[in-house]
This record gives structure tokens, sequence and C-alpha cells, in this order.
């Protein structure tokens, strides 16, 4: 079955996060904190809109990490999307 994907880079994210005001690196270090981009043994990792849940917020993620990615998915219109490695 061919599935399609909405397919993003971790650089992505630092730029929605500069129009809402964090700088890239404070950015950076904030995602990088909460694990969101793919780490060492895996080249990507799949999220859904319902991850960031500012209410629920399953994953523990920090507020700034769930405004970011809020943003980010407003921004490019997204319910899921999978992350790659820059």
């Amino acid at each position: 079955m061919v599935k399609k994907v909405n397919m993003v880079e971790f650089s992505d994210t630092l730029f929605a996060a500069e129009k809402v005001g964090y700088d890239w690196n404070t950015a950076h270090d904030i995602l990088v904190n909460d694990e969101i981009c793919p780490m060492y043994e895996c080249n990507s990792k799949d999220y859904h809109i319902s991850d960031f849940n500012l209410e629920k917020n399953p994953y523990g993620y920090s507020e700034d990490t769930l405004k970011i990615m809020n943003a980010f998915c407003a921004e490019h219109n997204l319910t899921s999307f999978t992350m790659v490695n820059d």
C-alpha cells in the first residue's frame, strides 16, 4: 500500500519558531531538549497534531515546545508529518 506523508526537516520547525518570537539557537535548544528531532539511532520520527495538545500534553513537552510545534503545524496546515534528519 502506498502511503502519502508530509515530510519535514528539523530546520523547518526552527523557521516557524522564529516567526513566533524565538531565535534560532534558543528554539534549537528547546526542541532538542524535548527530543523533537530524530536522534542518533533513527532517521525519522512520526508526529500527529495530538502529540502537541496544550491541555493534555501526552509526552510532557515544555510549554515552549508546544507553542513552537503548534505554530509550525498551523503554518503548514498539518495534522500529521514525518520529521527527517537535516
